[in-house]
């Protein structure tokens, strides 16, 4: 599974929508789709941003990709 996938599965999860990310996490919405689809790198700092956004360990997150 990607970053992107997760992202996609924990926002899904929650019912937000990608605009609800991005203003809940300050990023730009159409970068977190870029980064939803894998279009886009992300860094370590932005993965731990969107992380906390969704109140899980960036560790946790990752573990299944």
């Amino acid at each position: 599974m990607r970053f992107g996938d997760r992202v996609r599965e924990l926002r899904r999860e929650r019912g937000w929508t990608q605009e609800t990310l991005a203003a809940k996490s300050g990023l730009n919405r159409a970068y977190l789709s870029l980064v939803e689809t894998g279009k886009r790198n992300i860094t370590l700092r932005q993965a731990e941003v969107i992380a906390n956004t969704f109140g899980v360990a960036l560790g946790a997150m990752m573990r299944d990709l």
